[in-house]
């Protein structure tokens, strides 16, 4: 499948921690999935690591519709 993040929004909560947080579309043949993608990056050596990561999942089939 092909995934797409979008409104991805970055805060620096200290100069070694930054929270990532995004909405992401997976496109794939079996079914079609969207969520929402948190991220937190930690400093390490001088290198940003991945150091927590939560995906929340939903089927847009089978959400309501907006009003």
């Amino acid at each position: 499948g092909t995934v797409h993040f979008y409104d991805i929004s970055i805060d620096m909560l200290a100069p070694d921690a930054a929270l990532l947080i995004s909405h992401y579309r997976l496109t794939r043949p079996e079914r079609a999935q969207q969520g929402i993608n948190t991220r937190l990056f930690r400093k390490v050596d001088g290198r940003w690591v991945i150091a927590m990561n939560h995906v929340s999942s939903y089927d847009p089939a089978a959400a309501p519709a907006a009003n």
